[in-house]
């Protein structure tokens, strides 16, 4: 019993430890390219702001394999707070092989991308038609 006890306090100690991203929103990408890729929004207010943030933690990376659909968690939990901060939301994506090759510095200096995505207000009603997905390539 005493067993038991400790178990299930343990499992209630760390589970409060978890990050909350159910009120999260979630962009979720769909990779139909035949290679393993890299996406993430970039939350620098550098300008221009077509760069990629000066250090790799500036912009969250979720990999997402050939075929498969992966996601983004955004910072906000709805379109209106992300748009009430910037007019366009900047979302890269990588190829795995670019990111695991390259330090963070030649990728942002040299620009290697596959694509970016600048998503504005007009373009949500589209996303949250299509279940907020976005199709590389």
């Amino acid at each position: 019993m005493k067993k038991i006890i400790i178990l299930l306090l343990t499992c209630l100690l760390l589970g409060s430890q978890c990050i909350d991203n159910t009120s999260k929103l979630i962009l979720r990408v769909n990779n139909r390219s035949n290679h393993k890729i890299m996406v993430g929004q970039s939350y620098i207010r550098e300008k221009p702001d077509t760069l990629i943030g000066a250090k790799n933690r500036d912009i969250l990376l979720s990999e997402i394999k050939p075929q498969q659909e992966g996601w983004i968690w955004m910072k906000f939990s709805n379109w209106e707070d992300i748009f009430a901060s910037k007019d366009t939301i900047r979302i890269f994506v990588f190829h795995a092989d670019t990111v695991d090759k390259y330090p963070w510095e030649v990728i942002r200096k040299e620009y290697k991308i596959l694509k970016r995505y600048d998503l504005t207000r007009k373009d949500i009603p589209i996303l949250k038609q299509n279940g907020n997905i976005l199709v590389y390539p």
